[in-house]
């Protein structure tokens, strides 16, 4: 157990230094109205299939009402599923900048999904609420 506690504790004093997107701004404010909070997705940055860093995204479907909470909630599993397919399919990195998530490229591309998995018009935005880039060579 003991070896165990100090193994996870050098893994934790290796891990690089966390850096959000957006130099240093604050994450985004809480989604205002009715939203649904998707899992946590980790997603791959690559340069030309060369992987340069990981993106943990924390990401909120928005309603236009609160009629359509638990469609968008009964569709969690599968909404997840084409987002994680997705973004191991195609490159999330900003073309001018390969170190940042380019969040409007891939809010268009989610919102697709959604309205291919759910009912078209059930959710009306998707939000970024914070997205954090871990690069696998410390700057």
């Amino acid at each position: 157990m003991r070896a165990t506690f100090l193994v996870l504790a050098a893994l934790l004093a290796a891990t690089p230094v966390v850096a959000e997107t957006g130099h240093g701004e604050a994450p985004a404010p809480p989604v205002q109205g009715v939203s649904v909070d998707m899992p946590v997705l980790i997603a791959p940055m690559t340069v030309q299939g060369r992987l340069e860093g990981y993106a943990y995204l924390t990401v909120s479907l928005v309603m236009p009402s609160a009629g359509t909470i638990f469609e968008v909630r009964s569709k969690v599993p599968f909404l997840q599923d084409a987002f994680l397919r997705d973004v191991h399919k195609s490159s999330i990195v900003k073309a001018e900048n390969p170190a940042e998530v380019d969040v409007e490229a891939l809010r268009d591309r989610f919102i697709a999904h959604v309205n291919k998995i759910a009912v078209p018009g059930t959710v009306s935005d998707v939000v970024f609420q914070r997205t954090v880039v871990i690069p696998l060579k410390p700057e």
